[in-house]
């Protein structure tokens, strides 16, 4: 360094002075949430409340005693744990999209189980009534920030992101950064690359390690011999895998993550470094979401969820077609229209449950009720499916199994799920009923069940008012046995819980998801063509994806019918005979063109032949890249003449 900056004298010495008088500390455990703004005569948590009653009333009318204590309750316990900023800022956002007709999911994850989420119109799914806690959500013995994601049109979501830019400042909005390791085949290529040797040699190498994301060069030695042989009687190959062994896992390239938002109470700047990306003006932090998370800034997921993008449109083509407007929200959950659909495995386009293994399951099973099909996309998992969780479910509803509850005062528990424990909620509802566990320690139950950590199922010691220590399974036997309940059968429990623990589901999640699932079911058991329009539109531009639902629609008797002059308008377009394709979709054919072919069109009526579109549409819509395109696609065969006098005319002068 001195040799390289010697035309500087001291600027070595400088440099290790300016680093001396730096003093910063990073802050960890202290959240710096921003401050929301609200109207004058209220405060914080006055008007967190008077949103929860207006809210409430609005879901519940007079609701019940039960309902109004759980309400107190959570609100109590969010003005405690010091999150009433964080639940304004997420309930004025989602207020806003919703406002401006931005579609937004009925909520996921964790958030749903709150009745607070549900009276602020986060969520849309009652907690109370499908059993959902609020402690798997917030945890009062487990203090940490709260994590609602919320999904948006996938076309509008930046119009929401930009809402917040307007409330509290582009400085206080950060996008943020990810960073890519290095994996095991990209380290050999580099490694061969910089070693200077041959394309072919890192190719072959390459193509001895497993294609598994998580495979590491030394996994991809001990698994295969071939690569293992290669390696001890090779040189070049041991060189270059040596080598990349040492850069393999370090970090090779960065980019954004692609929903997380970093709110800030300040500039962002003032607490994480950041950088200007040049391409969107964006403010991005140069620190992961673990970190930024871990420095007390809020973080929000701000997820673009496609199956809202298609719902607006379906809607969109329904009212277009039928005059009607849908109000999805008061669709019966009961309509038989809906099962029938499930029952024979036409959810090719519907949200969750269109997979081939998903349609043959919802054949065999039948399902008839809403809460079958929330356990359907709890169950369908590589876990489940293969413990025989799914065929004992199945062969329960089914009655080919007795359904049976441990003991019936755990039948309004399990009930719903024809007595196996599908959810992590059930384990902790069977943990507070049977065996007397708070509602937060339950949550410990549940976070062992979910993170597989069955020794510390075994292990954790709790401690009660007695003053005794006990073990969870201790505690979970004795508190069963003070309840009343057979030391035999909360042993059964027990043991079924450590068999099948890492398969419990988070239930607020599927039945938040569930809703969507519903939804878009039954809009396509009424309207399949307005639905399935909005489904291949969705996919303009992705070949592979048209193919396979242009091939859905002809299992479902949809007819997908070539474009058409007069019917077909940029998107996909639903038609009483079926689905017209778009004019967007037709290579030379831009979306300018296909506006002014459309505006025509209205203005003056359809078009009688070739010659007639010629003469009305202007010319920079009508020269013959495109009109070429429009015929070769069978976009005037209505109008009765062959594709062939078509492109006589086009090519021989008469026309153009």
């Amino acid at each position: 360094m001195e040799a390289l900056f010697a035309q500087y004298p001291g600027a070595i010495e400088n440099t290790g002075k300016i680093a001396e008088m730096c003093n910063l500390e990073f802050t960890f455990g202290k959240y710096h949430l921003p401050e929301f703004k609200v109207p004058e005569g209220y405060t914080s948590l006055t008007y967190f409340k008077k949103l929860c009653a207006d809210g409430f009333a609005q879901r519940y009318g007079e609701g019940t005693d039960k309902q109004r204590a759980q309400l107190e309750y959570e609100q109590n316990m969010i003005e405690r744990m010091g999150f009433v900023d964080y639940f304004l800022i997420v309930s004025d956002f989602v207020r806003y999209a919703k406002s401006v007709g931005i579609p937004v999911g009925p909520g996921r994850g964790s958030a749903a189980g709150s009745i607070v989420s549900y009276c602020l119109h986060i969520t849309d799914i009652e907690p109370m009534k499908y059993g959902l806690f609020f402690e798997r959500f917030l945890n009062p013995e487990r203090v940490s920030m709260p994590d609602i994601d919320m999904d948006f049109d996938d076309e509008r979501r930046l119009d929401v992101i930009q809402h917040c830019r307007d409330i509290y400042g582009p400085e206080r909005i950060a996008h943020v950064i990810t960073y890519g390791k290095m994996k095991a085949k990209q380290a050999v290529n580099d490694a061969a690359r910089v070693l200077e040797y041959p394309v072919y040699v890192s190719a072959g190498i390459s193509k001895m390690i497993p294609n598994d994301p998580k495979m590491t060069l030394e996994r991809a030695l001990a698994e295969n011999p071939d690569l293992r042989k290669q390696y001890e009687s090779d040189p070049d190959t041991a060189k270059i895998i040596d080598a990349a062994k040492r850069l393999e896992g370090i970090t090779r390239g960065e980019g954004v993550h692609a929903s997380a938002v970093i709110i800030c109470r300040d500039p962002v700047y003032d607490y994480v470094p950041t950088k200007l990306d040049t391409k969107g003006g964006m403010i991005i932090t140069q620190y992961d979401g673990v970190m930024t998370a871990n420095m007390g800034l809020l973080k929000m997921d701000f997820l673009g969820l496609r199956t809202l993008t298609v719902i607006s449109k379906a809607l969109a083509n329904i009212k277009a077609n039928h005059g009607i407007d849908i109000d999805l929200d008061a669709i019966d959950m009961k309509d038989p229209a809906m099962y029938e659909l499930f029952a024979r495995g036409g959810t090719a386009g519907v949200f969750q449950v269109e997979s081939p293994g998903m349609r043959v399951l919802l054949k065999k099973m039948r399902p008839d009720c809403y809460d079958d099909i929330v356990a359907v996309i709890a169950l369908y998992r590589p876990g489940p499916l293969g413990a025989g969780m799914v065929d004992d479910f199945v062969d329960r509803k089914l009655g080919r199994k007795p359904v049976t509850y441990y003991d019936d005062r755990l039948k309004p528990v399990l009930e719903s799920t024809y007595g196996t424990m599908v959810y992590q909620e059930q384990v902790m509802r069977i943990s507070v009923v049977m065996s007397g566990f708070t509602t937060g320690e339950s949550d410990k139950v549940r976070k062992a069940v979910a993170k597989k950590k069955i020794a510390l199922m075994r292990e954790v010691e709790q401690k009660w008012a007695d003053g005794t220590v006990e073990t969870m399974e201790d505690h979970w036997l004795n508190g069963a046995e003070r309840n009343g309940y057979s030391r035999k059968i909360a042993q059964t429990i027990w043991d079924d819980v450590l068999k099948f623990a890492e398969y419990a589901f988070n239930k607020s999640h599927s039945a938040a998801y569930g809703i969507l699932t519903m939804q878009t079911a039954w809009l396509k058991a009424h309207y399949p063509n307005e639905y399935m329009a909005a489904v291949l539109t969705s996919y303009t531009g992705k070949t592979d994806k048209i193919v396979h639902y242009v091939n859905a629609c002809k299992q479902d008797g949809i007819a997908v019918l070539p474009p058409d002059i007069n019917q077909s308008r940029g998107d996909f377009t639903a038609v009483p005979e079926g689905v017209r394709f778009g004019l967007s979709g037709l290579k030379g054919v831009g979306e300018k063109v296909v506006e002014l072919i459309i505006e025509e069109r209205e203005k003056n009526g359809p078009f009688t032949s070739l010659h007639d579109f010629a003469f009305r549409v202007p010319g920079e819509a009508c020269n013959k890249r495109v009109v070429e395109a429009l015929v070769k696609a069978g976009a005037f065969d209505s109008t009765g003449y062959t594709r062939k006098q078509l492109w006589g005319f086009v090519n021989e002068g008469s026309l153009l």
